[in-house]
Protein backbone atom coordinates (compact mmCIF):
# COMPACT_ATOMS: atom_id res chain seq x y z
CA UNK A 1 0.00 0.00 0.00
CA UNK A 2 2.97 2.44 0.06
CA UNK A 3 2.47 3.54 -3.52
CA UNK A 4 -1.14 3.12 -3.44
CA UNK A 5 -2.92 6.74 -3.27
CA UNK A 6 -4.78 8.01 -0.66
CA UNK A 7 -3.86 4.51 1.39
CA UNK A 8 -1.75 5.98 3.72
CA UNK A 9 -3.84 5.84 6.69
CA UNK A 10 -4.88 2.41 6.57
CA UNK A 11 -1.31 1.41 5.48
CA UNK A 12 -0.48 2.97 8.76
CA UNK A 13 -3.33 0.86 10.64
CA UNK A 14 -1.61 -2.34 9.25
CA UNK A 15 1.55 -1.70 10.31
CA UNK A 16 0.68 -1.20 13.64
CA UNK A 17 -1.12 -4.54 14.09
CA UNK A 18 1.92 -6.29 12.31
CA UNK A 19 4.27 -4.70 14.70
CA UNK A 20 1.80 -5.86 17.63
CA UNK A 21 1.98 -9.31 16.18
CA UNK A 22 5.96 -9.47 15.71
CA UNK A 23 6.74 -7.56 19.36
CA UNK A 24 4.04 -10.84 20.60
CA UNK A 25 5.84 -13.44 18.83
CA UNK A 26 9.82 -11.68 19.71
CA UNK A 27 8.31 -12.68 23.01
CA UNK A 28 6.95 -15.90 22.63
CA UNK A 29 10.04 -17.35 20.73
CA UNK A 30 12.39 -15.88 23.27
CA UNK A 31 16.34 -16.80 22.54
CA UNK A 32 15.94 -19.95 21.11
CA UNK A 33 19.70 -21.19 19.61
CA UNK A 34 17.41 -23.07 16.65
CA UNK A 35 15.61 -20.23 15.10
CA UNK A 36 18.49 -17.34 15.31
CA UNK A 37 18.62 -16.16 12.18
CA UNK A 38 14.66 -16.20 11.55
CA UNK A 39 14.83 -14.15 15.31
CA UNK A 40 17.34 -11.98 13.16
CA UNK A 41 15.04 -11.67 10.48
CA UNK A 42 12.11 -11.30 12.65
CA UNK A 43 14.21 -8.09 14.14
CA UNK A 44 14.50 -6.68 11.11
CA UNK A 45 11.01 -6.73 10.23
CA UNK A 46 10.11 -5.01 13.23
CA UNK A 47 13.01 -2.55 13.00
CA UNK A 48 11.40 -1.38 8.75
CA UNK A 49 8.01 -1.90 10.17
CA UNK A 50 9.02 1.03 12.91
CA UNK A 51 11.17 3.24 10.82
CA UNK A 52 7.84 3.37 8.90
CA UNK A 53 5.63 4.09 11.83
CA UNK A 54 7.76 7.05 12.65
CA UNK A 55 9.79 5.79 15.40
CA UNK A 56 12.98 5.91 14.32
CA UNK A 57 14.88 5.08 18.45
CA UNK A 58 12.60 1.69 18.64
CA UNK A 59 13.62 0.59 15.21
CA UNK A 60 17.51 1.75 15.61
CA UNK A 61 17.01 -0.30 19.40
CA UNK A 62 15.40 -3.25 17.43
CA UNK A 63 17.74 -3.03 14.30
CA UNK A 64 21.11 -3.27 16.32
CA UNK A 65 19.66 -6.78 17.55
CA UNK A 66 19.75 -7.86 14.46
CA UNK A 67 22.54 -6.73 13.46
CA UNK A 68 24.91 -8.66 16.13
CA UNK A 69 22.59 -11.99 15.93
CA UNK A 70 23.74 -11.96 12.03
CA UNK A 71 27.62 -10.66 12.61
CA UNK A 72 27.70 -13.90 14.65
CA UNK A 73 25.64 -15.77 12.25
CA UNK A 74 28.09 -14.53 9.61
CA UNK A 75 31.45 -15.45 11.29
CA UNK A 76 29.91 -19.51 11.75
CA UNK A 77 29.22 -19.47 8.28
CA UNK A 78 29.82 -17.00 5.57
CA UNK A 79 26.73 -17.75 2.81
CA UNK A 80 25.61 -15.60 0.41
CA UNK A 81 22.19 -15.44 2.32
CA UNK A 82 23.69 -14.50 5.42
CA UNK A 83 26.08 -11.80 3.84
CA UNK A 84 22.69 -10.51 2.27
CA UNK A 85 20.67 -10.24 5.42
CA UNK A 86 23.53 -8.61 7.42
CA UNK A 87 24.05 -6.27 4.59
CA UNK A 88 20.14 -5.42 4.65
CA UNK A 89 20.17 -4.75 8.02
CA UNK A 90 23.52 -2.07 8.41
CA UNK A 91 21.73 -0.85 5.32
CA UNK A 92 18.50 -0.14 6.90
CA UNK A 93 19.76 1.30 9.78
CA UNK A 94 22.05 3.14 7.69
CA UNK A 95 18.64 4.74 6.29
CA UNK A 96 16.78 5.40 10.11
CA UNK A 97 20.04 7.38 11.08
CA UNK A 98 20.21 9.54 8.06
CA UNK A 99 16.39 10.35 8.35
CA UNK A 100 17.73 11.13 11.26
CA UNK A 101 20.23 13.57 10.06
CA UNK A 102 23.14 11.58 11.77
CA UNK A 103 24.53 11.88 8.20
CA UNK A 104 28.54 10.87 8.89
CA UNK A 105 27.18 8.13 11.08
CA UNK A 106 25.02 6.99 8.47
CA UNK A 107 27.88 7.29 5.71
CA UNK A 108 30.02 4.73 7.89
CA UNK A 109 27.18 2.46 7.51
CA UNK A 110 26.52 2.84 4.11
CA UNK A 111 30.24 1.80 3.33
CA UNK A 112 30.08 -1.12 5.69
CA UNK A 113 26.65 -2.35 3.41
CA UNK A 114 28.82 -1.74 0.49
CA UNK A 115 31.64 -4.18 1.65
CA UNK A 116 29.28 -7.03 2.62
CA UNK A 117 27.19 -6.17 -0.94
CA UNK A 118 30.52 -6.29 -2.47
CA UNK A 119 30.97 -10.15 -0.37
CA UNK A 120 27.49 -11.12 -1.58
CA UNK A 121 28.00 -10.44 -5.43
CA UNK A 122 31.39 -12.54 -5.64
CA UNK A 123 29.59 -15.49 -3.64
CA UNK A 124 26.61 -15.31 -6.10
CA UNK A 125 27.36 -13.24 -9.16
CA UNK A 126 24.64 -14.27 -11.32
CA UNK A 127 21.67 -13.23 -8.25
CA UNK A 128 20.29 -9.73 -9.84
CA UNK A 129 18.35 -9.16 -6.25
CA UNK A 130 22.04 -8.94 -4.99
CA UNK A 131 23.99 -7.16 -7.51
CA UNK A 132 21.18 -4.48 -7.71
CA UNK A 133 21.07 -3.87 -3.91
CA UNK A 134 24.65 -3.01 -3.95
CA UNK A 135 24.00 -0.37 -6.75
CA UNK A 136 21.41 0.70 -4.53
CA UNK A 137 23.87 0.95 -1.62
CA UNK A 138 26.38 3.12 -3.82
CA UNK A 139 23.63 5.24 -4.95
CA UNK A 140 22.78 5.92 -0.64
CA UNK A 141 26.49 6.82 0.04
CA UNK A 142 26.11 9.30 -2.86
CA UNK A 143 23.34 11.02 -1.66
CA UNK A 144 24.58 11.38 1.79
CA UNK A 145 27.47 13.35 0.33
CA UNK A 146 25.12 15.46 -1.35
CA UNK A 147 23.24 16.21 2.15
CA UNK A 148 26.58 16.68 3.80
CA UNK A 149 27.99 18.85 1.46
CA UNK A 150 24.71 20.84 1.81
CA UNK A 151 25.59 21.76 5.02
CA UNK A 152 29.69 22.66 4.68
CA UNK A 153 29.72 26.56 4.55
CA UNK A 154 33.12 26.79 3.37
CA UNK A 155 32.74 26.72 -0.54
CA UNK A 156 36.21 25.22 -1.54
CA UNK A 157 34.71 21.88 0.56
CA UNK A 158 31.55 22.26 -0.16
CA UNK A 159 32.20 21.90 -4.09
CA UNK A 160 34.65 19.22 -3.11
CA UNK A 161 31.93 17.04 -1.51
CA UNK A 162 29.43 17.63 -3.87
CA UNK A 163 32.11 16.19 -6.85
CA UNK A 164 32.45 13.36 -4.24
CA UNK A 165 29.04 12.85 -4.36
CA UNK A 166 28.34 12.62 -8.14
CA UNK A 167 31.24 10.52 -8.45
CA UNK A 168 29.36 8.20 -6.49
CA UNK A 169 25.86 8.15 -7.96
CA UNK A 170 27.61 8.02 -11.59
CA UNK A 171 29.00 4.81 -11.01
CA UNK A 172 26.19 3.69 -9.16
CA UNK A 173 24.18 4.78 -12.69
CA UNK A 174 26.96 3.24 -15.08
CA UNK A 175 26.77 0.13 -13.05
CA UNK A 176 22.99 -0.06 -13.01
CA UNK A 177 22.72 0.74 -17.08
CA UNK A 178 25.07 -2.33 -17.36
CA UNK A 179 22.51 -4.46 -15.36
CA UNK A 180 19.92 -3.46 -17.10
CA UNK A 181 21.16 -4.72 -20.23
CA UNK A 182 21.82 -8.22 -18.34
CA UNK A 183 18.12 -8.15 -17.38
CA UNK A 184 15.98 -5.99 -19.04
CA UNK A 185 12.72 -6.93 -18.23
CA UNK A 186 13.44 -6.52 -14.14
CA UNK A 187 10.71 -4.18 -13.25
CA UNK A 188 12.71 -3.07 -10.12
CA UNK A 189 15.59 -2.51 -11.92
CA UNK A 190 14.18 -0.04 -14.29
CA UNK A 191 12.58 1.84 -11.46
CA UNK A 192 16.12 2.31 -9.98
CA UNK A 193 17.25 3.29 -13.08
CA UNK A 194 14.91 6.09 -13.62
CA UNK A 195 15.71 7.02 -9.71
CA UNK A 196 19.81 7.04 -10.90
CA UNK A 197 19.14 9.35 -13.89
CA UNK A 198 17.28 11.71 -11.34
CA UNK A 199 19.83 11.79 -8.63
CA UNK A 200 22.80 12.15 -10.89
CA UNK A 201 21.18 15.31 -12.74
CA UNK A 202 19.74 16.54 -9.36
CA UNK A 203 23.43 16.81 -7.77
CA UNK A 204 25.10 18.11 -11.12
CA UNK A 205 22.21 20.78 -11.14
CA UNK A 206 24.06 21.73 -7.65
CA UNK A 207 27.55 21.82 -9.18
CA UNK A 208 26.20 24.03 -12.48
CA UNK A 209 27.09 21.10 -14.91
CA UNK A 210 23.85 22.23 -16.19
CA UNK A 211 24.92 19.95 -19.47
CA UNK A 212 25.40 16.66 -17.21
CA UNK A 213 22.12 17.30 -15.19
CA UNK A 214 19.93 18.52 -18.26
CA UNK A 215 20.77 15.09 -19.85
CA UNK A 216 20.36 13.05 -16.78
CA UNK A 217 16.82 14.69 -15.54
CA UNK A 218 15.48 14.38 -19.49
CA UNK A 219 16.13 10.49 -19.87
CA UNK A 220 14.67 10.35 -16.16
CA UNK A 221 11.65 11.85 -17.44
CA UNK A 222 11.44 9.57 -20.12
CA UNK A 223 12.27 6.08 -17.87
CA UNK A 224 9.25 7.93 -15.18
CA UNK A 225 6.97 8.02 -18.23
CA UNK A 226 7.59 4.19 -19.52
CA UNK A 227 6.75 3.22 -16.17
CA UNK A 228 3.92 5.41 -15.44
CA UNK A 229 2.10 3.69 -18.86
CA UNK A 230 2.63 0.92 -16.60
CA UNK A 231 2.07 1.30 -13.24
CA UNK A 232 -0.32 4.93 -13.65
CA UNK A 233 -0.85 4.71 -9.72
CA UNK A 234 2.55 4.53 -8.67
CA UNK A 235 3.29 7.21 -5.99
CA UNK A 236 6.62 7.20 -5.93
CA UNK A 237 6.89 7.06 -10.05
CA UNK A 238 4.31 10.09 -9.80
CA UNK A 239 5.95 11.97 -6.96
CA UNK A 240 9.64 11.82 -8.74
CA UNK A 241 8.21 12.31 -12.23
CA UNK A 242 7.19 15.82 -10.74
CA UNK A 243 10.40 16.04 -9.22
CA UNK A 244 12.05 15.93 -12.29
CA UNK A 245 10.06 19.39 -13.80
CA UNK A 246 10.87 21.02 -11.52
CA UNK A 247 14.44 19.77 -11.36
CA UNK A 248 13.84 20.58 -14.98
CA UNK A 249 12.77 24.04 -14.66
CA UNK A 250 16.16 25.10 -12.56
CA UNK A 251 18.53 23.87 -14.90
CA UNK A 252 16.79 24.89 -17.84
CA UNK A 253 16.63 28.93 -16.05
CA UNK A 254 20.69 28.35 -15.95
CA UNK A 255 20.67 27.68 -19.33
CA UNK A 256 18.70 30.97 -19.78
CA UNK A 257 15.51 29.38 -21.56
CA UNK A 258 12.91 31.32 -18.58
CA UNK A 259 9.77 29.80 -21.40
CA UNK A 260 11.14 26.42 -21.37
CA UNK A 261 11.71 26.39 -17.53
CA UNK A 262 8.38 28.06 -16.50
CA UNK A 263 6.83 24.96 -19.17
CA UNK A 264 8.53 22.90 -16.92
CA UNK A 265 7.29 24.74 -13.56
CA UNK A 266 4.00 24.65 -14.72
CA UNK A 267 4.22 20.99 -15.39
CA UNK A 268 5.68 20.28 -11.87
CA UNK A 269 3.01 22.66 -10.18
CA UNK A 270 -0.26 20.22 -12.13
CA UNK A 271 1.64 16.74 -10.99
CA UNK A 272 2.12 18.04 -7.39
CA UNK A 273 -1.35 19.67 -7.05
CA UNK A 274 -3.04 15.93 -8.39
CA UNK A 275 -0.94 14.26 -5.61
CA UNK A 276 -1.83 16.86 -3.29
CA UNK A 277 -5.28 16.38 -3.56
CA UNK A 278 -5.06 12.34 -4.06
CA UNK A 279 -3.15 12.14 -0.79
CA UNK A 280 -4.31 14.93 1.70
CA UNK A 281 -2.59 12.86 4.59
CA UNK A 282 0.88 13.16 3.13
CA UNK A 283 1.73 16.89 3.30
CA UNK A 284 4.84 16.53 1.86
CA UNK A 285 2.86 17.08 -1.55
CA UNK A 286 1.85 20.25 -0.27
CA UNK A 287 4.99 21.13 0.69
CA UNK A 288 6.13 20.26 -2.55
CA UNK A 289 3.95 22.30 -4.14
CA UNK A 290 4.62 25.13 -2.69
CA UNK A 291 8.33 25.14 -3.38
CA UNK A 292 7.52 24.78 -7.45
CA UNK A 293 5.20 27.76 -6.88
CA UNK A 294 8.21 29.43 -5.39
CA UNK A 295 10.62 28.95 -7.92
CA UNK A 296 8.09 29.44 -10.45
CA UNK A 297 7.20 32.77 -9.27
CA UNK A 298 11.18 34.25 -8.95
CA UNK A 299 11.34 32.75 -12.67
CA UNK A 300 8.31 35.51 -13.16
CA UNK A 301 10.14 38.20 -11.74
CA UNK A 302 13.41 37.71 -12.97
CA UNK A 303 11.37 38.18 -16.70
CA UNK A 304 9.87 41.31 -15.01
CA UNK A 305 6.87 39.82 -15.08
CA UNK A 306 5.76 41.52 -11.29
CA UNK A 307 2.26 41.05 -11.38
CA UNK A 308 2.27 37.25 -12.28
CA UNK A 309 5.28 37.04 -9.71
CA UNK A 310 2.77 38.36 -6.97
CA UNK A 311 -0.12 35.88 -7.86
CA UNK A 312 2.00 33.01 -7.82
CA UNK A 313 3.20 33.71 -4.58
CA UNK A 314 0.13 34.02 -3.01
CA UNK A 315 -0.69 30.95 -4.44
CA UNK A 316 2.25 29.51 -2.32
CA UNK A 317 1.30 31.40 0.90
CA UNK A 318 -2.34 29.70 0.37
CA UNK A 319 -0.96 26.14 0.81
CA UNK A 320 2.22 27.74 3.31
CA UNK A 321 0.19 29.02 5.86
CA UNK A 322 -2.21 26.44 6.66
CA UNK A 323 0.96 23.61 6.31
CA UNK A 324 3.02 26.05 8.87
CA UNK A 325 0.22 25.70 11.46
CA UNK A 326 -0.35 21.81 11.16
CA UNK A 327 3.56 20.93 10.20
CA UNK A 328 5.86 23.23 11.64
CA UNK A 329 9.34 21.94 10.17
CA UNK A 330 12.14 24.63 9.25
CA UNK A 331 11.87 24.04 5.45
CA UNK A 332 7.76 24.90 5.48
CA UNK A 333 8.56 28.28 8.24
CA UNK A 334 11.48 29.55 6.48
CA UNK A 335 9.50 29.02 2.54
CA UNK A 336 6.06 30.91 4.26
CA UNK A 337 8.38 33.95 5.83
CA UNK A 338 10.41 34.32 2.51
CA UNK A 339 7.23 34.15 0.65
CA UNK A 340 5.45 36.76 2.77
CA UNK A 341 8.89 38.77 2.45
CA UNK A 342 8.67 38.69 -1.60
CA UNK A 343 4.50 39.70 -1.31
CA UNK A 344 5.44 42.63 0.58
CA UNK A 345 8.05 43.60 -1.57
CA UNK A 346 5.99 43.09 -4.38
CA UNK A 347 3.30 44.88 -3.34
CA UNK A 348 5.06 47.69 -2.86
CA UNK A 349 6.54 47.79 -5.76
CA UNK A 350 3.95 47.56 -8.09
CA UNK A 351 1.86 49.96 -5.96
CA UNK A 352 4.78 52.76 -6.61
CA UNK A 353 4.55 51.64 -10.01
CA UNK A 354 0.72 52.19 -9.91
CA UNK A 355 1.78 55.76 -8.27
CA UNK A 356 4.36 56.67 -10.77
CA UNK A 357 1.49 56.07 -13.48
CA UNK A 358 -0.59 57.79 -12.54
CA UNK A 359 1.37 60.94 -11.96
CA UNK A 360 2.66 60.44 -15.33
CA UNK A 361 -0.82 60.47 -17.28
CA UNK A 362 -1.89 63.48 -15.09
Amino acid sequence: LLNEPGMQSFRKQLLSEARNLYQETLKQQGDNPTIRRELALSHFRLGRIMRDLDDPDSALETLEIAREMQQQQVEANRTAERLAELGDTLNLIGEVMEGQNRLTEALGLYDEAIRIRESVVKHAPKNVGYARKLINVYMNSGLIERKIAENLENADAKQERYEGALTRVEKAQERRLTLVNIWPSDQKMRRDLARGFFNVGNIAKHIERVDVALKNLNSAVEQFDILLEQEPDNLECLYLRALCSWRLGDATWDTVKPQAAQNSYLDAQRRFEQLAEENPDVHKYQGMLAGALINQAYLYSECKHAADALRVFKKAHEILEPLVEKFPLPDYEYNLQTVLAEIKSLETKLGADSTDDASSGS
